[in-house]
């Protein structure tokens, strides 16, 4: 196991290892079946050539009786061993599934936007492969291990020559794996690219229904999926027939072997060398052999497979949280609203033009600041800086004096609220949607947050009103309606640092109005910044901040701006037209 595996295992050990003594119980129950599989034999060996021959009945009555109740004893010790996994397993996964997502959900922004959807989903799935492996296929392989030896002991014991004939089969099989591992590792791991593929087309295809009917591309899809579909069947199909093959060729390693001892074992009766009661326990012994031979053969495959999902799982578990979840310098979030962009430069991409250039701007306590400028100007990049979702290469973001890398990040975004063009809502009703995160919340504090975002009349008029359930992303809702329940669920929070970012560029004319005309009671007691293509919804800032290429190319209020007859006052007569 390489370094990097075992790097990824630290990960998975922790949650293995606090059920260490289920586990241990587990090993010692699989023990004692594998254990008392061999009283059989040796109780056959002793009927054949002993109470046969003696022609002692109340004997053989007694190994029945004895023999039944070994059985009986297995049949509990497996079913012990198979509830005590079935338990276990299901608390691992919970514990290894929990820390994931909420690993996942700490991630920066940036790493969701490198990777399609598909390949993530991919990842999270990997986590049960290399969870039964640790759990269930390591387990099994060390008790394999261990009887494989001892069945091998118990051979030897009743006769060398069968005993060699037995193990000679070990080092085919062990060569068989070593030289078909790198091919079939090879085959899982393009089966497994082709599937993250597949999985991230279903995803944006869904995602997407609507461009997808409304531009009528069913056919092209249909046909993409189709393609898809076949080479990633075709790859699964190399795969497993490989790892068939391999097993088939184990497989019949096996039986030659144990056609050689039939033969082998049967010249030694015939020669008095070995009894009929000797052989037959050797048979039985060397089958019971053969059944955790053949399992560690296939160990082998597992452990290819698992292999490849903790790599894949391990771009995810290894990837850096966003800065700021564990406890900084500063666990404060902002009291009073003060902004402050201190020469602050930033680029998506190293190689891409910077989105914000050299930007120096102070926004009071409790004002209403404007930011306008065309598209690709930076406006929407100072939000998100704002927000933490992306840190400057260049220069310092201080809130209330405090740099913000300094910040506790959840205690930042709760009082930092962010209304986007587009808002995702969640399967539920509309009156947990407003509260999400807040399960608690008054009802009365629900409908004045709504009444505040113009949503509370439309709502009402539902035959449900606020426990009117909502489809996935509510698309029972119109957009403007979303929009609207986005803004009440925003404003129900009570940021001390608002930010309408396009937030009203859904809406319709009179929706609009209501929410502009709130506007006065919406930014109370608040800092708020509106960020707007539409210049007349800024009009009535205290700032506005206009942005071009990355840079402030002006600022001032409205009336000021439109006295320079400069960008500001180019785009509002573009606008008026």
């Amino acid at each position: 196991m390489n370094r990097f595996i075992r790097k990824d295992f630290q990960w998975f050990s922790g949650a293995i290892l606090r059920y260490k003594v289920y586990l241990a119980e587990i090993v010692m129950a699989a023990f004692l079946f594998q254990l008392l599989g061999l009283v059989v034999p040796l109780c056959t060996q002793v009927i054949i050539d002993k109470v046969i021959v003696n022609r002692g009945l109340v004997t053989l009555n007694g190994l029945a009786i004895g023999m039944v109740i070994v059985i009986l004893f297995q049949l509990i010790m497996d079913s012990m061993r198979r509830y005590l996994f079935s338990h276990t397993t299901n608390k691992i996964d919970i514990i290894l599934g929990t820390a994931l997502f909420r690993h996942l959900m700490q991630l920066p922004l940036q790493y969701f936007i490198r990777r399609r959807a598909g390949d993530i989903l991919m990842k999270v799935s990997a986590l049960e492969n290399v969870r039964e492996f640790l759990t269930k296929t390591a387990i099994n392989a060390c008790i394999d291990i261990v009887f494989s030896v001892v069945f091998f002991a118990v051979m030897f014991y009743y006769s060398f020559t069968l005993g060699l004939i037995a193990l000679a089969a070990v080092p085919v099989q062990i060569a068989l794996n070593v030289w078909g591992a790198p091919r079939y590792r090879k085959r899982i791991t393009d089966a497994w690219n082709y599937e993250a593929r597949n999985q991230s087309f279903l995803v944006e295809a869904v995602a997407g229904i609507d461009t997808v009917k409304a531009l009528s591309l069913e056919p092209r899809f249909r046909y993409h999926w189709e393609a898809m579909l076949s080479r990633s069947v075709c790859k699964n199909l190399d795969a497993a027939q490989m790892g068939a093959g391999l097993n088939e060729g184990v497989s019949l390693v096996q039986r030659v072997t144990s056609y050689l001892i039939i033969w082998a074992g049967g010249v030694m009766v015939i020669s008095s060398s070995l009894t009929i009661g000797q052989f037959i326990a050797f048979q039985m012994i060397a089958n019971q052999a053969a059944a955790p031979i053949l399992r560690l053969a296939q160990v082998w495959q597992s452990f290819q497979q698992m292999k490849l999902s903790m790599e894949r799982i391990g771009d995810l578990i290894h990837a850096e949280r966003e800065p700021g979840w564990d406890t900084g310098t500063a666990s404060g979030a902002p009291s009073r609203g003060d902004i402050v962009f201190q020469n602050v430069s930033f680029s998506y991409e190293s190689k891409d033009p910077p989105a914000l250039d050299d930007v120096s701007l102070h926004i009071k306590p409790g004002q209403r600041i404007g930011i306008v400028g065309c598209s690709g100007s930076g406006k929407s990049t100072i939000a998100k800086l704002l927000d933490r979702l992306y840190l400057p290469q260049e220069g310092h973001i201080l809130l209330d004096g405090q740099d913000i890398r300094e910040l506790s990040l959840s205690a930042l975004r709760q009082q930092i609220g962010i209304v986007l063009q587009e808002n995702r809502l969640f399967p539920g009703t509309i009156n947990e949607n407003i509260s999400y995160g807040m399960p608690h919340v008054d009802p009365d504090a629900i409908q004045a947050a709504a009444a505040l975002a113009g949503a509370d009349e439309f709502i009402r008029e539902l035959p449900e009103g606020y426990d009117t359930e909502l489809t996935d992303d509510g698309s029972n809702l119109s957009g403007g309606q979303r929009q609207r329940i986005a803004i009440a669920r925003v404003l129900l929070r009570k940021p001390k640092i608002l930010i309408f970012d396009e937030a009203t560029s859904a809406l319709d004319y009179i929706s609009e109005r209501i929410v502009m005309q709130n506007m006065s009671r919406i930014a109370q007691g608040r800092t708020t910044l509106i960020i707007a293509h539409r210049l007349a919804n800024v009009q009535g800032c205290d700032m506005i901040f206009v942005m071009d290429h990355g840079h402030v190319a002006e600022k001032g209020t409205h009336a000021e701006l439109m006295e320079k007859n400069g960008a500001y006052r180019a785009l509002w007569d573009a606008q008026k037209g």
